[in-house]
């Protein structure tokens, strides 16, 4: 997958939206040539970026439609178990 794809946030995307206990929530966005986003939107501001998904993207492109296959790891962390 494409890291930090500026140009994901002009066109198609599919976001998901994680929340948990010590996060307000991280927030994924997958364009469909695969470009991936990752935000820990519970950080301040400067350090949404810091966060890694780790998440795996797998896309295709149709006529009329695409879809996308994303693996999002969980981890065992007392802090945040995402």
């Amino acid at each position: 997958t494409k890291k930090e794809d500026q140009a994901i946030w002009y066109g198609d995307a599919v976001e998901i939206l994680l929340n948990t206990e010590s996060h307000s929530y991280y927030q994924i966005v997958v364009n469909p040539k695969g470009a991936v986003i990752d935000l820990d939107r519970g950080a301040d501001r400067n350090n949404w970026f810091r966060w890694d998904s780790q998440a795996e993207v797998a896309t295709q492109i149709a006529d009329g439609y695409w879809t996308a296959e994303i693996r999002i790891p969980v981890v065992s962390d007392e802090n945040d178990p995402l």
